[in-house]
């Protein structure tokens, strides 16, 4: 499999890359994203498969300046979107960027891939895209959150945009609150302020594993699969909430876990 990876130089996409350099199942890895990709060190792996791009977004035309990284989109077999500006991170940052990132980024990929993917284009197997959103995103048809009404909303107005133009695939949107792990920690009272406002937390293996299981296999197909297959205003896709994505993930890490240790034994 072909993978994309939006977002390269991200916490989540870090893990991503570590886990899917070590799955054979991903015989390509393209990194795209904003800033360079400094050389993974990964002890034991293999990172011959791994190609990374610099893309400049603000660019009227972001991905015509490179034919190889045009041909790997158009030969993808499935691509995961990591970029966004955090709720921790977009008060330094003008409202205008939050939006242009967030939004305007996600969406101008996906029209330009529905333009020359070859399996968007009707090839034999569905392309599957996983997008990356936040907890409390709601849909355009949904009640605005009290906390971080506007964020959220712009949130679920990507989800629905992207959901509705890659109706030819399969699409997840993954919700998962805070993520922790590799490091990166909650404190205590960060940690209860999240828990009175409701935003449960995820280890970032997990976030990782289930992400790549899902497109690896079919989002439809994995073990303990989200139990939505519609969002809540009626677009298609797949809605995997931060109880599906630990459920999920826990399940991908604990396997490979003990593929691990019995090869180990052996």
């Amino acid at each position: 499999m072909k993978l994309l990876l939006y977002g390269s130089t991200g916490f989540l996409a870090t893990k991503i890359i570590r886990q899917a350099l070590s799955n054979p199942s991903i015989t390509s890895l393209i990194a795209i994203g904003r800033r360079p990709l400094p050389t993974p060190d990964f002890p034991d792996i293999d990172t011959t498969k791994l190609e990374s791009f610099v893309v400049d977004f603000d660019s009227p035309t972001p991905y015509d300046s490179d034919p190889v990284l045009q041909q790997h989109i158009k030969t993808a077999d499935a691509c995961i979107w990591t970029i966004a500006i955090t709720p921790a991170h977009m008060n330094s940052v003008p409202w205008e960027q939050v939006e242009r990132v967030c939004h305007d980024y996600t969406v101008e990929f996906v029209r330009y891939l529905v333009g020359v993917n070859e399996k968007l284009l009707g090839g034999k197997d569905k392309f599957r895209f996983v997008y990356v959103s936040g907890h409390n995103a709601a849909r355009p048809k949904e009640k605005k959150p009290f906390i971080l009404g506007e964020y959220c909303m712009l949130r679920g107005k990507t989800e629905s945009e992207v959901l509705e133009l890659l109706k030819g695939g399969e699409v997840c949107v993954a919700r998962p609150g805070i993520i922790e792990g590799g490091g990166k920690e909650t404190g205590l009272f960060k940690g209860m302020f999240f828990w009175m406002i409701g935003l449960p937390n995820v280890r970032v293996e997990e976030v990782a594993g289930a992400v790549l299981e899902g497109v690896m296999k079919g989002f439809g197909e994995v073990e303990g699969k989200g139990k939505e297959k519609r969002g809540k205003d009626g677009d298609g896709g797949w809605l995997w909430r931060n109880e599906d994505l630990v459920r999920i993930g826990e399940g991908v890490v604990g396997k490979r876990m003990r593929e691990k240790t019995t090869s180990v034994m052996v």
